[in-house]
């Protein structure tokens, strides 16, 4: 969880995102990094353990937060 005032004000403004917080002069190969999903400024699910996983775990969850897609089979005559 973010503690910084300056950082919360800045995710409160985001819609979508996956953020990655690392330690001030952590290598971007560092382990100990903090990979986390924000939706309408909350932070959803944090301590993912990489980016491809956050990206299937975002689909999944756009998927589950929008029960009207897909739409009904509509025929057409």
């Amino acid at each position: 969880m973010l503690q910084d005032t300056e950082n919360l004000e800045e995710l409160e403004q985001l819609i979508v995102a996956i953020t990655v917080i690392t330690n001030a002069g952590a290598s971007t190969s560092d382990s100990t990094k903090d990979i986390q999903i924000v939706i309408e400024g909350v932070e959803v699910i944090t301590g993912l353990e990489d980016i491809a996983r956050a990206c299937a775990v975002l689909l999944g969850l756009t998927y589950a937060l929008n029960p009207d897609y897909p739409r009904p089979a509509e025929v057409y005559l």
